[in-house]
């Protein structure tokens, strides 16, 4: 899930939405699936990235999927 820029209030908003599964019909969320992907930027401004609340600088980012490496706890 990539989420595009925001304010802090969307931001929050978005967050909110998590659990319940609404947050990707959000109109800044995009929703990327694949083996491997790799995140970067256009944009003249530096971009940061964040995964699961930790920061992880700025982008280029390359995320591999590795089949049944990462466990998922189900948001009740």
């Amino acid at each position: 899930m990539i989420v595009g820029d925001t304010s802090l209030i969307d931001s929050l908003i978005t967050s909110s939405k998590l659990g319940n599964g609404s947050h990707v019909h959000r109109k800044k969320v995009e929703i990327l699936q694949g083996k491997k992907d790799i995140i970067s930027s256009n944009s003249k401004k530096p971009v940061y990235g964040h995964a699961m609340g930790e920061y992880l600088g700025p982008v280029p980012h390359t995320f591999i999927c590795r089949h049944k490496v990462l466990k998922i706890l189900k948001m009740s």
